[in-house]
């Protein structure tokens, strides 16, 4: 048996990498998190920055053998808290990146030892980590060197800008999005100057991708003259101009797969790319144009493109009609992506799939649908490997992965769990409560299309893999008690929307830093279990509005100023701040009627002029409401407090639905 498993682990051993991602210290605690990823080698280390934020990439050797489906523990000297204890090793890459591990750190460490072992507790990668500790989050603390033009060009594309555009193209690049979720945030902005802006952009974008960016962010702004600068700069650097917005990663952009009539089996891993996404109320589109043959991986949404010819992809997810698929003894096991590009351009799909070794082996358990306008045809996989299902596309439009339903209804009588993911979002406190939501869904839902449906709520990113089982129970532990969670216990079904509802709902009556969270199966086994550090309270009271009794504004004494008003100074949001929060609500809820007396009452406190009224004002209202909240909200603090407390007196209920009361 020990030969055996030495020849077993020869075959499945790869070459992966040790990623290390340092946090910001929380203001308050100080503590620290060092997030460990493993991954295998051919992951650009780029695509995992663009998800974490303004964590601090460490530098170190990476490199290590690691054995798929083997698990894994992390040490460290220094005897830190870390969790999970134990993880297992995926070749599943993408489209989202967790951490395997995460560290807790005492503040201001400056050098660590960390050891990776496997199932014998032998080491495979060990290293000693010098530890660059982040500055708060509004401040850049990394300062690479500049090495070359193009970093200089873009700097001096800033530097061309007056104090006014400035602060203007710092507002709209806070406003570029994955999916609702802030690449770079407005107060990562608030103090960075034009050098500091460029380093965050690159360290979010990378170099190639920053480019881009600014010029869509310059084209907003009407800014010809540093658009025409930019494209100088584009086509010195590199020769040519991208058609599409969206770039392939620097470091895979040369990989291409080697497809011909003969064998379409990819040779080569396939270049990633991170596409344009459009959001649209709750709905994504991802538009990507392909440079030429070859293959092509998209980072959210994990399909795979093989390539004949230069072409453009447009796609997203649509809703499956789940009665048609019962009456051919189906059922999804994946999204359904719509997807348009020119005849004959694609080959060949790669749809990701969230199923495990051990439920690989039934042959007929996954296929592929395929419909059209002559309907739906059951197309079977050129291969299924540990992470895709490979199909020959005989022409493009709507795609999915589905389960034979005979087939799936061995796999619930012998509990055959599939890869699964555990998402948080916090929503915006309601008069002092905070709700986490939780969810357990299937590891290939894309996570833009959940962030989507959640509108202002902070989206937290924690190591989220672990493993569940179609049809079983599971219920969630929260320390420190006393929360209550809704409902006790649920049952895990692989939906695949249109609709993402939480599993369960955490309502946190006081304002923990951060709490324990434990997701158990009915055998009360732990499946998933993390310590959730918590962003703080994100409600203020209304600048200037202070005094004003509730039973003033005709509320009962119960429905007046929200419970944080009491915090310190400190913990409250500026006025500005707060509506932008509101923003997408006050546009979609105040009335034509609520928009003329408020017009009326930033005149009479001279924050707007007569001349500016009359531009703000158009025939149709949500433009207006757009219009009267950027312009205020551009203006500070104080013309946001006046806009604010016009609001309460004017559209009390408006103004209680806001959570600006």
């Amino acid at each position: 048996m020990d030969v055996l498993r030495r020849m077993w682990n020869y075959w499945n051993q790869v070459d992966g990498q040790v990623l290390l991602f340092l946090r910001p210290p929380k203001p308050k605690t100080r503590e620290q998190i060092l997030s460990v990823f493993l991954l295998p080698k051919n992951v650009p280390v780029e695509e995992v920055k663009a998800q974490m934020g303004n964590s601090v990439y460490i530098e170190t050797a990476a490199q290590c053998k690691l054995i798929n489906g083997e698990r894994y523990t992390v040490d460290c000297l220094e005897g830190c808290k870390i969790q999970p204890q134990r993880a297992e090793f995926s070749l599943g890459c993408g489209p989202n990146y967790h951490p395997t591990f995460e560290i807790f750190l005492p503040y201001m460490l400056e050098e660590i030892y960390i050891m990776i072992r496997d199932q014998k507790d032998a080491d495979v990668w060990m290293r000693r980590v010098v530890l660059t500790a982040p500055g708060p989050a509004k401040t850049p603390k990394w300062s690479p060197p500049v090495q070359d033009v193009e970093m200089m060009g873009l700097i001096n594309i800033l530097d061309n800008l007056g104090d006014g555009s400035f602060k203007e193209f710092k507002w709209f690049l806070s406003r570029e999005m994955l999916g609702s979720i802030p690449l770079i945030t407005e107060n990562q902005l608030l103090t960075a100057g034009r050098k500091e802006t460029i380093y965050l952009m690159v360290q979010e974008y990378g170099l190639d991708r920053t480019s881009t960016v600014m010029k869509r962010v310059l084209g907003k702004m009407n800014m010809n003259i540093n658009l025409n600068m930019l494209e100088e700069l584009t086509t010195a650097t590199s020769g040519t101009k991208g058609d599409s917005d969206a770039k392939l990663d620097p470091i895979t952009t040369k990989t291409k797969m080697d497809v011909s009539k003969d064998d379409t089996k990819p040779m080569k891993p396939p270049s990633r790319f991170t596409p344009e996404l459009k959001t649209e109320s709750t709905k994504v589109s991802y538009r990507f144009r392909c440079p030429g043959p070859g293959g092509f991986q998209c980072t959210l949404t994990g399909l795979v493109f093989v390539m004949d010819q230069e072409a453009e992809l447009l796609y997203r997810t649509i809703q499956w009609d789940e009665s048609l698929l019962q009456s051919a003894g189906k059922t999804p096991a994946g999204p359904l992506f719509d997807i348009q590009c020119p005849e004959d351009a694609v080959c060949e799909l790669h749809l990701p799939h969230c199923e495990t070794k051990d439920g690989l082996c039934p042959e007929g358990l996954l296929s592929v649908v395929h419909f059209t306008d002559d309907g739906m045809t059951i197309i079977e996989p050129l291969e299924i490997t540990d992470t895709h299902v490979i199909v020959k596309v005989p022409h493009l439009s709507a795609f999915g992965l589905v389960w034979a339903l005979e087939i799936l209804g061995r796999l619930w009588n012998n509990i055959k769990p599939i890869g699964g993911e555990v998402l948080l979002f916090l929503r915006p406190p309601d008069r002092g409560l905070r709700v986490l939501d939780v969810f357990l869904l299937p590891s290939n839902i894309p996570l833009p299309e959940v962030a989507a449906q959640q509108g202002d709520a902070k989206y937290i990113k924690i190591s989220s893999d672990c493993k569940l089982s179609i049809g079983q129970s599971y219920c969630l532990h929260c320390e420190p008690q006393g929360f209550h969670i809704q409902p006790e216990c649920a049952e895990f079904r692989s939906k695949y929307g249109p609709n993402f509802f939480a599993t369960f709902e955490v309502f946190l009556t006081t304002n923990p830093k951060k709490v324990t969270l434990t997701v158990q199966d009915q055998e009360r086994t732990e499946v998933w279990k993390r310590c959730v550090p918590l962003p703080g309270p994100r409600t203020a009271i209304v600048r200037g509005a202070e005094d004003r009794l509730p039973a003033e504004a005709g509320l009962p004494a119960e429905a007046g100023l929200p419970a944080e008003a009491g915090l310190p100074a400190e913990d409250r949001l500026p006025a500005d701040e707060r509506l932008l929060q509101v923003r997408i609500q006050f546009i979609n809820r105040v009335s034509e009627a609520v928009l003329d007396q408020l017009l009326d009452k930033l005149l009479r406190h001279h924050v707007i002029t007569f001349a500016e009224m009359e531009s703000l004002k158009t025939k149709n209202r949500a433009k207006t409401a757009r219009n009267v909240i950027d312009a205020v909200q551009k203006k500070g603090p104080e013309a946001s407090s006046v806009l604010i407390a016009a609001l309460c007196e004017v559209d009390q209920c408006l103004s209680r639905v806001l959570a600006l009361r």
